[in-house]
């Protein structure tokens, strides 16, 4: 497969800052990510561990947007389960429904699995990925050894300034970093938007860095680019956005796309997104047609 996500895979109760709520839904970065490359390539495969339940909750959705479950292992008795919820400034709390935090830890994906589960022709890989410098040496063992891209979206829960120096060593050996704008207030001590965004050009890095609503900067060669929000059809549901796409901007940058081409497809991935009410349940070929007229016509926009 050329294209494969890293991440987790949970059931989600979302509760809107609006009070509305949503029960029930199949969520988690890894799976919103896999969305993110499957809307505009055939080849991608989702990897992660699991619960043994995850046929039953999961597997239908697999299974009509044609993608395997080849790089699933169940690791545990039963699916992560969260309460989600959303406050008015976009920030989020997460509760353990059933088991608890603690699963994390048996449920990671170790750098061996990521290793087995790319193949030869992977060209890129979402991952979503803590700072532990132990894994990540071995990650980037395999990265050197296969030839392989990262995109590399930090875990918030590892969004602390003692985490700075960690992720100072790790991200220039990426080929991008992706953060948000509170995750990046928490990492480097500042207030302001700008703050923020110069802190992440000091890191001479390529950085998909989002903004929430308003939409992403991304940075290349020292220098920062905004693309604002893409408007669709309706606006539903914003979850997952984030990890769409970014996994998304993977898909453009490995496939030769210049700086406005990764802010289009990106910022278009996240209208698509952001119309479905939880999870997009199929991935049609008309869908794809609907995405590529999108960044055929703001691409052009965004260079202007």
């Amino acid at each position: 497969m050329k294209y494969m996500a890293v991440g987790s895979a949970m059931i989600n109760d979302i509760y809107y800052a609006d009070g509305g709520k949503l029960l029930g839904q199949l969520g988690g970065g890894g799976l919103y990510g896999t969305f993110g490359l499957r809307l505009w390539d055939d080849e991608v495969k989702f990897t992660a561990s699991a619960g043994r339940d995850f046929k039953t909750y999961f597997g239908p959705w697999f299974a009509r947007n044609n993608l395997t479950t080849a790089g699933v292992r169940e690791k545990l008795e039963y699916s992560t389960y969260f309460k989600v919820e959303y406050h008015p400034d976009g920030r989020y709390d997460e509760t353990p429904v059933n088991g608890n935090f603690a699963d994390f830890g048996y449920l990671s994906v170790t750098p061996e699995e990521i290793s087995r589960a790319a193949g030869e022709d992977t060209k890129g890989i979402y991952l979503i990925m803590d700072t532990d410098l132990v894994r990540w040496e071995e990650i980037l063992t395999y990265k050197k050894r296969q030839g392989f891209q990262i995109m590399w979206e930090i875990n918030t829960n590892r969004c602390i300034p003692e985490n700075r120096k960690r992720i100072e060593t790790i991200a220039p050996q990426v080929e991008f970093f992706s953060i948000n704008l509170p995750e990046t207030k928490s990492v480097f001590g500042v207030q302001t938007e700008e703050e923020a965004l110069q802190a992440l050009i000091g890191l001479h890095i390529n950085v998909l860095f989002r903004v929430g609503k308003k939409g992403l900067y991304v940075i290349m060669d020292g220098q920062a680019k905004f693309y604002p929000t893409i408007t669709g059809e309706h606006e539903m549901d914003p979850t997952g956005c984030g990890n769409s796409s970014t996994a998304a901007a993977l898909y453009a940058y490995c496939e030769g796309g210049d700086r406005d081409m990764i802010g289009t497809v990106a910022n278009v991935t996240s209208a698509i997104n952001v119309q479905f009410q939880g999870l997009c349940q199929d991935i049609t070929p008309a869908l794809r047609d609907k995405a590529k007229e999108m960044v055929r016509h703001y691409y052009k926009l965004f260079q202007a």
